[in-house]
């Protein structure tokens, strides 16, 4: 049996409110996404992206919700068409981004990042992760002697590796050198820390990377910029270094304790949030879509409707 001609109608009426408010929801939902900086470049793309796309069809959901609106309670049958003929693309486009978010997901979910061959041979993480370990290799050098707290900071480091400190009172910004080899000698080929090293201290020496004195210089701007994101990674996750644990927080504090874990699956984590955030959105966008085009079609081939004379949009603006 069919539901009454009134009560489809309504149905029509109340989905033309709620496409109106899943375009405002989308909007909130793009903006919100675009609040965290944590990304390396490429990924930071792809979220513009993304982030652009939602916009724009949320827009022309609202535009769309306001004429359904419009038709179904002014008998409007120019505006009804539009709304349906709108529904209609609608629904095809948010069948293929959701099915692009959940291939997103597959693609980032099925890289094991926690295997270093892996992680290196990834274009997205690679340029991070080179910084991550220049980085790492810098603060403490003869380039850069730091202001570290020991040895309580270090016993970890000592530990794994066959380092050895140089303690001065002299600040290396003002010219003073030590005995210790440059920061490129101090990591290898396949861009990893190096096993032996002189680390040099310094009480007037930097904390982070990005106070040595010539940091400016000697990186350049989108080294700098991935210097941000590994920052900000340190500091809300309390991870360090992209393929491999890093030794000490070198991008925000390197007297703030011992590092969790690499910051890789951090990356992947937040990528992931993101395509599940997305793929959801566009998931109950599409179910709202179809049911909405299945109560416009029953409204159309109703029962009390077959006999009355008419188009389409005649017969859905003379109830």
């Amino acid at each position: 049996m069919c539901l009454s001609l009134q009560t489809v109608g309504t149905c029509v009426k109340v989905s033309a409110i709620l496409v109106l408010a899943l375009g405002v929801i989308g909007i909130i939902c793009a903006v919100s996404i675009g609040k965290n900086d944590l990304m390396v470049s490429s990924v930071q793309e792809t979220k513009n992206t993304i982030m652009g796309v939602t916009i724009a069809f949320s827009v022309f959901l609202i535009i769309l919700g306001l004429a359904g609106a419009f038709g179904a309670w002014k008998n409007n049958g120019c505006a009804l068409a539009i709304y349906n003929i709108g529904i209609g693309i609608f629904f095809v486009a948010f069948l293929i981004i959701s099915i692009v978010a959940f291939a997103v997901f597959k693609k980032y979910t099925n890289v094991d990042v926690t295997n270093v061959d892996v992680c290196k041979s990834q274009s997205w993480l690679n340029p991070i992760n080179n910084m991550a370990v220049q980085g790492e290799n810098y603060l403490c050098s003869s380039a850069c002697a730091c202001n570290a707290s020991l040895p309580l900071s270090w016993t970890s480091v000592f530990a794994k590796t066959n380092a050895t400190v140089n303690t001065s009172t002299t600040n290396t910004s003002a010219g003073n050198t030590s005995n210790a080899s440059s920061a490129d000698d101090e990591a290898d080929s396949n861009g990893t820390s190096a096993s032996n090293r002189t680390y040099n201290y310094s009480s007037n020496g930097s904390i982070r990377v990005q106070d040595c004195p010539n940091y400016q210089k000697d990186f350049g701007l989108a080294q700098r910029e991935l210097g941000v994101t590994l920052e900000l990674l340190e500091r809300e996750f309390q991870c360090a270094g992209i393929c491999q644990n890093g030794d000490f927080f070198a991008f925000s504090n390197i007297n703030g304790g011992t590092p969790k874990n690499d910051c890789a699956t951090v990356l992947v984590d937040v990528f992931v949030s993101y395509s599940k955030k997305i793929g959801a959105a566009t998931i109950v966008m599409t179910i709202l879509l179809f049911l909405t085009l299945v109560a416009s079609f029953c409204l159309c081939c109703h029962p009390d409707k077959r006999n009355k004379e008419g188009g389409f949009y005649s017969k859905m603006t003379s109830m």
